[in-house]
């Protein structure tokens, strides 16, 4: 408590000075203190052994902490050996640090993108632009000064009535991510031009290693203290401490290591450390004066002290600072702002979000700012349907939900014909519009489904099914698992029921069942006539990607069960008329075409080979497996090896061991080959995944 008692009352008589010279050598004392400093003034009212007494509290406390900042300096430069024994973790994801001429590029970009929204609060609107989208946090930290927040002005708005309103206006913060103005138009704004004007941080970055640990500033000296494994020791003056963006380990690779501890403290400047030392020693001679009878009165003390006591400097303070890494350290970067950009100036157009664009009706909704109800306006900013709705909210162009009575959750359509907004006494299952304007709605929530016509406001399928499913411009419905066909007009494409319907390239596949092994199965045109008329009862990867695919063909089936023996009677290749192209009956397998062959393989021998879309034997029967040919090359097996071949059935490449898997997309380049010694290839044969890679 008595070092305690000293340290505040040094603080007090040394640190309120109002000079700022920077003597710190006793042999350069150059100025000294005046009458009115505070170290007379507080010896004014005391006696001579008072002010003795005073004086040697003051130079214990001085050697007190003289004596703990060396003890503090020695404890932070003798950072513990922490070699890092684990593998380096790499900060991949941390915020760049970007050059100022990068930075000035980016900001360019980014206010070329901003989007603005606009509130209709008739008879003005509130425009707003959202600043955060903004992945600069050195930029969004000098912005969040409002002396340094970019003034955006408009200049000129573009309304969708192809009218163009001059105004003068500067947004205005709203909150730490949104800038609004309002503006003296109730019209729908498409884009305003704005002048911004702006400024950004000037970064710079200090690099500090084994030959050049210290940088000297204009604010002070950055200096790397001590570095040990993955420990760096840093100094730095208090007064740029805030200026400090970031501080960066990097590694031998030259990445940036994951950041893992800090710690910090704080010890005086070398200048009053200096200035201490001679101050102290000052105060030793004093006391010895007047010990010895040399000082004999107070008078005569005042005049002593004011001849020898130097004027202490600046009280700046240095931050020692200890940091961690998830690795050892090569050299540290330290990014310190140094100043500021000078204003930019710039014009941009600013457009809506994509997600805010016009409806397809020119119908806006509007809150009246005088009655606090919500109606629409049209381009012009006119009442079109008046006020008197509450807490509406769009759903989709002629749909929106809003309050009634206590109910917030009402469904009201927008009937565009007599200009009304109409309460009803469904629900939308989904707020997307079909063409033709066509709606999912349901009677309630996961009620009976159907669809209407949301411009005419007429149910063109009645609210009735289990669920509908819409399809490329088409309805497929269900009611208790049987599946019907609607076009657009709401008329039955099908007049059966099936088990099952898909849209695919075009065609019907529709699928009956049946107390057999096989379901019944055809195909339709979109029209609803039937190309199969029940000859095959099995289609090759209906449900995937390919279906007729690039060569317009169709691998069919006709199978049978005997005595629960599964027998295929026939098999050929059909196309989009239904028509046999290729008869596979002379084959005893086949697989669907891609990239224009088709893998066939022989009745008598078991050996694949490859077909032409005109049924040509191409490729002869010489392998054990064949698979899907990719754009260049098909896999092939021969004598328990792998290859690849191509077109010309000549050997590309041969692998090291046979296909364990593969994974392969009919009609296009995309497979990958999994041999058994766990090496993987792709349609090229090039390696994707060797065998060290498997145990990673």
């Amino acid at each position: 408590m008595k070092h305690l008692r000293q340290f505040i009352s040094l603080s007090f008589i040394i640190f309120i000075s109002s000079c700022d010279s920077q003597t710190n050598s006793c042999s350069e004392l150059g100025n000294t203190i005046k009458k009115d400093n505070i170290l007379l003034t507080s010896i004014d009212t005391l006696s001579l052994d008072q002010a003795h007494h005073f004086l040697k509290e003051q130079q214990e406390g001085i050697s007190s902490l003289l004596k703990f900042s060396k003890i503090n300096l020695e404890l932070s430069t003798s950072t513990e050996d922490t070699i890092y024994h684990k593998e380096p973790i790499f900060d991949d994801f941390s915020d760049p640090i970007l050059p100022n001429d990068t930075l000035a590029t980016r900001l360019n970009y980014f206010f070329s993108k901003l989007y603005i929204r606009q509130q209709i609060t008739y008879p003005s609107s509130y425009v707003s632009m959202n600043m955060y989208s903004l992945n600069m946090d050195i930029v969004k930290e000098h912005w969040n000064d409002p002396q340094n927040m970019p003034s955006i002005k408009i200049e000129k708005v573009f309304n969708t009535d192809k009218t163009i309103s001059k105004d003068t206006t500067n947004f205005d913060k709203v909150s730490y991510r949104e800038l609004g103005v309002a503006i003296p138009s109730s019209k729908y704004i498409d884009s305003i031009q704005v002048n911004i004007t702006y400024t950004y941080p000037i970064i710079e970055e200090i690099i500090l290693e084994h030959k050049n640990t210290r940088t000297k500033l204009p604010s002070g000296t950055v200096a790397l203290e001590n570095k040990t494994g993955n420990t760096i020791l840093l100094s730095y003056p208090n007064t740029i401490r805030d200026k400090i963006i970031a501080i960066k380990g990097v590694h031998k690779s030259e990445k940036n290591l994951k950041h893992i501890g800090s710690s910090s403290n704080t010890k005086p400047s070398e200048e009053m450390l200096s200035y201490l030392e001679c101050f102290n020693n000052k105060l030793k001679t004093t006391i010895k004066q007047i010990d010895s009878k040399k000082i004999k009165s107070k008078k005569v003390l005042a005049s002593f002290l004011l001849k020898n006591t130097p004027i202490p400097p600046k009280n700046e303070q240095v931050t020692l600072s200890t940091y961690q890494f998830s690795g050892n350290v090569q050299k540290v970067k330290v990014y310190i702002q140094t100043g500021v950009s000078t204003k930019i100036k710039k014009t941009y157009i600013i457009k809506r979000s994509e997600r805010d664009q016009k409806p397809t009706i020119n119908y806006f909704l509007t809150v009246d700012k005088e009655k606090e109800k919500m109606g629409f306006v049209n381009e012009k900013g006119a009442w079109v349907i008046l006020p008197e709705f509450e807490d509406l909210r769009m759903a989709n162009d002629y749909y929106y939900h809003g309050k009634y009575k206590e109910d917030l959750n009402q469904t009201y359509w927008l009937d565009t014909n007599n200009n009304i907004l109409k309460l009803v006494n469904y629900k939308l299952d989904e707020y997307e519009i079909f063409p033709e304007n066509l709606v999912n709605i349901e009677k309630k929530t996961n009620g009976p489904e159907g669809v209407i016509n949301a411009k005419t406001g007429h149910i063109i399928i009645p609210m009735k099914y289990d669920y509908i499913r819409p399809v490329n411009g088409f309805f497929i419905t269900d009611l208790n698992n049987q599946e019907e066909l609607y076009d657009k007009k709401g008329r039955k494409v099908l007049n059966k029921t099936f088990s099952s319907i898909q849209i695919k390239e075009n065609l019907v596949f529709t699928s009956i069942n049946t107390d057999t092994y096989y379901d019944k199965k055809d195909i339709y045109t979109l029209q609803g006539k039937n190309i199969t008329n029940g000859k095959w009862n099995d289609f090759e990867d209906v449900s995937g990607k390919n279906g007729f695919g690039k060569d317009g063909l169709l691998l069919v089936y006709k199978k049978s069960s005997e005595n629960n023996f599964m027998q295929v009677k026939n098999k050929a290749f059909i196309n989009k008329e239904g028509k046999v192209i290729i008869d596979l009956n002379s084959y005893k397998e086949a697989k669907s075409f891609s990239n224009g062959l088709a893998a066939v393989r022989n009745n008598d021998t078991g050996l694949w080979g490859y077909i032409n879309s005109n049924g040509k034997i191409v490729i002869p029967f010489l392998y054990e497996n064949a698979r899907y040919f990719m754009e260049k090359y098909a896999c092939v097996e021969k004598n328990e090896t792998a290859f690849l071949i191509d077109k010309n059935n000549k050997i590309f490449k041969q692998f090291s061991d046979n296909i364990q898997s593969s994974s392969i997309t009919i009609d296009t380049n995309e497979a990958e080959y999994h041999l058994y010694n766990e090496e993987s290839y792709d349609a090229e044969g090039n390696l994707i995944k060797g065998k060290e890679s498997s145990t990673n």
